[in-house]
């Protein structure tokens, strides 16, 4: 591999008692700088050596490994392990040298990395896990947690914008970029190693699949539904609920058709599957292409307004980071939002009128908030039945 000198710096966001991962592989940097809040602390970990350490906030930290071959790769695991603290932001800065073209692998998950169970569940039933799009990616692979050995079948699909209308099984997918069966090939009996160790990876890598948009990861369990068994984390409720299940319970329960499973003995926690996403953000541009990004963050009226059943938002972003999307009626109450993580560009947003329990709202004026990176804008719309 050609390897140029490069410098690079991007930015993200991590909810308290969660954590976010940023990869290097080897010959990529030869050091990095984070910065951010007190309550942040992250850990090195060398893979391809033993070495996991701390990493302090706004000090440079070399990686001379990375060129001469001492571990193959860096994985910086950026975390808020206080309970009391506030969910914070965080920059990191690097330099040395990347693979001609540049990019990095970023990787989406939802999960703290601990499997504590494997939920119940019946032949034929569906258990999923969203991910936000990234702009300009495409889908690396795919690494998913199972609790013994057995194979079980995959499908990625793109996300439809919600889990309504309540009486479909299919009601999230979009179009299907991928299917085909996943090899568990290998058992981890509880109590579960710490850390998890027997991740299975599909490799998409070759499959030109578009990570720009919002994507859905889910299998279907077979004869046997333990077989292999899809392990849970029990974490903090977030309020978005990426980890969903359609269930044959739901041919009896006309009101519910894709469920958030709340952690029975841990009130204000809710389980979420050990899937994860990698998108490769290395994008090949032609030399005489133009590319114009936004000059400043900007958050359009909304088209149609009044609508029904749906609006939507264009928006601009100039700096890569997380942007969070929420929607109020006029006494304030939150009744929808959403995350989702950018590179620089324009991007709109649909929203179908319904609160985050996949509910439809009624009629009257809304209010639509997005910030990002300290940026902030609100704009009104009207909803008419």
């Amino acid at each position: 591999t050609h390897y140029t000198p490069t410098n690079g710096q991007d930015s993200s966001f991590v909810h308290k008692l969660g954590v976010e991962y940023v990869t290097f592989k080897a010959g990529s940097i030869d050091s990095v700088l984070f910065t951010g809040s007190s309550s942040i602390k992250i850990k090195a970990i060398k893979i391809g050596s033993s070495i996991v350490e701390d990493v302090p906030i706004g000090t440079t930290y070399p990686t001379p490994g990375l060129q001469d071959g001492t571990y193959d790769e860096i994985t910086f695991a950026i975390h808020v392990p206080s309970p009391y603290a506030f969910s914070d932001s965080y920059n990191y800065e690097y330099t040395g040298y990347g693979s001609k073209g540049g990019g990095s692998t970023i990787e989406l998950m939802h999960d703290d990395g601990l499997p504590d169970s494997v939920l119940e569940f019946d032949t034929g039933d569906i258990i999923s896990v969203r991910f936000n799009g990234i702009s300009g990616g495409s889908l690396d692979s795919v690494k998913l947690a199972f609790n013994s050995a057995g194979s079980i079948p995959m499908r990625i699909n793109q996300y439809s914008g919600s889990y309504s209308p309540q009486s479909s099984a299919n009601a999230p997918f979009g179009t299907e970029y991928w299917s085909g069966n996943v090899n568990s090939p290998s058992a981890s009996a509880s109590p579960y190693p710490n850390p998890f160790e027997n991740w299975v990876t599909v490799d998409l890598s070759e499959e030109n699949i578009d990570a720009g948009e919002n994507f859905i990861v889910s299998v279907t369990l077979g004869a046997d539904p333990a077989v292999p068994g899809p392990l849970a984390t029990s974490m903090l409720d977030d309020a978005i609920r990426y980890s969903r299940v359609y269930t044959k319970a739901s041919d009896v329960d006309p009101t519910h058709y894709w469920y958030y499973i709340s952690v029975q003995d841990t009130p204000g926690n809710i389980w979420n599957y050990m899937i994860r996403a990698y998108v490769n953000t290395t994008i090949e541009v032609d030399e005489e292409e133009i590319i114009t990004l936004p000059e400043s963050y900007n958050l359009s009226n909304n088209f149609p307004n009044p609508f029904n059943p749906s609006t939507t938002f264009t928006y601009d972003i100039t700096d890569p980071g997380e942007v969070h999307f929420a929607i109020y009626d006029l006494i304030g109450r939150l009744i929808y939002e959403e995350q989702r993580t950018h590179l620089p560009g324009q991007y709109s947003l649909r929203w179908n009128g319904v609160d985050s329990f996949d509910r439809k709202v009624g009629s009257g004026m809304y209010l639509l908030r997005m910030q990002i990176n300290g940026f902030s804008a609100t704009r009104k719309m009207v909803l008419l039945k």
